[in-house]
């Protein structure tokens, strides 16, 4: 999950989402056939979001392995916030001269079990706390994004939980970032009656079937020319989500309140 906020810093971010990224409908799911129900915080007690109230991205890891361009943290769940079951989880990040790598995964020991989706939330503004000419923070309505794989998105029902349905990202559109690279400002600016102030959604990933790694090509390209920074996302999954908050974009474009 690769997200860009337009203005703010909010009080906890690039946080492991956990144990399930993302919605479950309903608040429960069936393990192993009986009916496992968990603590919703989402849509007025009808779902669950992000690992629950106090999914892995509020609680504590433990810290097994610290080198000098890494650390390993290992979470013992064991009916954490309401998931039954043990599962470990585990993440290592690892620094090197302009990259940063992330390895995450699961490990079911006790049953019942459950649906795992781990990920990453980071969120980025490439121009950081720099000032503008008019003395206000930066935003990334400048940023150009550049999706090269994702021709479709995924649908979600206005719960936030997936449909099922794959959508087209059509060429010129305000989800088309496959093309080339489009700034979020130029998207406004063309379609200020299709778009709401606020990206959130899921991209699909198509990587090639011949590619051995997934990882040998970008998934995702944000650059920045006042900052003259470019980031490139690299992953072996299937999917990439964009989300953007609409802290300042509302009020430079009031019209899409």
């Amino acid at each position: 999950m690769v997200c860009f906020f337009p203005a703010k810093l909010k009080p906890r971010v690039n946080t492991v989402l956990g144990r399930y990224a993302g919605y479950i409908s309903g608040a429960g799911y069936e393990a192993d056939g009986i009916r496992q129900q968990i603590p919703a915080n989402a849509y007025g007690g009808t779902a669950t979001f992000n690992g629950g109230k106090k999914g892995w991205g509020r609680l504590d890891w433990a810290v097994p392995s610290n080198e000098k361009d890494s650390i390993t943290f290992v979470m013992f769940d064991k009916g954490k916030n309401g998931f039954p079951g043990l599962f470990v989880g585990c993440v290592t990040h690892t620094v090197s001269p302009f990259e940063w790598h992330i390895e995450y995964g699961v490990t079911p020991l006790l049953m019942p079990g459950g649906p795992l989706n781990m990920a990453q939330q980071a969120f980025f503004n490439l121009d950081g706390l720099k000032k503008t000419a008019n003395g206000t923070i930066g935003n990334v309505l400048d940023h150009k994004l550049h999706l090269p794989m994702s021709g479709m998105r995924f649908d979600f029902d206005r719960y936030g939980i997936p449909t099922g349905n794959i959508l087209s990202n059509r060429k010129g559109k305000e989800h088309d970032f496959w093309s080339g690279p489009r700034s979020f400002k130029d998207i406004l600016d063309r379609n200020p009656e299709a778009l709401s102030s606020v990206y959130d959604e899921t991209f699909t990933i198509s990587h090639k079937y011949e590619d051995y790694s997934r990882r040998e090509k970008p998934s995702a390209i944000l650059s920045s020319e006042r900052s003259g920074i470019t980031m490139e996302v690299y992953t072996d999954q299937n999917g990439i989500r964009v989300h953007t908050w609409n802290d300042q974009i509302i009020g430079e474009y009031s019209n899409l309140k």
